[in-house]
């Protein structure tokens, strides 16, 4: 009887673990065959700029960088609840409006890093002449008007 409840309990936890987290954005689901829903680039290779826009309708879109995400969602009007960045420190995605973004010109352009600490993004501005610790609507707009 104790090993039937124990395994009702695991099936249990199990369940509720699925069901919490469906349709979750992960990093996990960055692999080497993964590409940009925008222009092709593999997503792994720039993982360190990478965007991932859940749709009302449940379906992940990844992007390379900031740029390709305005590409590709740049008139829609997209709910920024459903917005996810990867933190450049722990490679994991982060809701992208509580990021601290850095913004610098690079051999592609200009591109926006974005940290989910503070503390992180002010020594990457200053050892990379960044433009500054600007919010994700700031970042949003340098992108745009560049």
């Amino acid at each position: 009887m104790k090993y039937i409840v124990i395994l009702l309990t695991l099936l249990l936890i199990s369940c509720h673990q699925n069901s919490t987290n469906k349709n979750v954005v992960t990093a996990s689901t960055i692999t080497d065959t993964a590409k940009c829903d925008n222009c092709g680039k593999s997503l792994l290779k720039y993982i360190s700029t990478n965007y991932a826009v859940k749709t009302n309708n449940d379906i992940i879109h990844h992007f390379c960088s900031i740029n390709c995400l305005i590409k590709d969602f740049g008139n829609a009007k997209i709910d920024t609840n459903s917005i996810y960045v990867i933190d450049v420190k722990s490679k994991e995605f982060i809701p992208a409006k509580n990021a601290y973004y850095v913004i610098r010109s690079g051999s592609n352009g200009i591109t926006a890093y974005a940290y989910k600490e503070l503390e992180y993004a002010k020594r990457f501005n200053k050892d990379f002449n960044g433009w500054g610790v600007i919010s994700f609507n700031k970042t949003l707009k340098t992108i745009r008007d560049n």
